[in-house]
């Protein structure tokens, strides 16, 4: 499942400039859920409450030398 999101990621970020690419992504285990305060209930992501929950993974992509 990895490669093919990487794929899809490689296709779209030769259409952008190197600033705007996305350079690294996580695939989470589980689709993010209303009943867990993490989407409202239109589907649209809450950012606080994805912060407050992935917030530990999210700075880790951020790290130096992080894969």
């Amino acid at each position: 499942m990895r490669e093919l999101v990487q794929a899809e990621v490689d296709r779209v970020n030769a259409r952008f400039p190197q600033v705007q690419q996305a350079r690294k992504f996580h695939l989470l285990t589980q689709e993010l859920d209303h009943d867990d305060g993490e989407v409202t209930a239109t589907q649209k992501v809450k950012r606080a409450a994805i912060g407050r929950i992935y917030g530990e993974l999210i700075e880790s992509m951020y790290e130096e030398g992080a894969a």
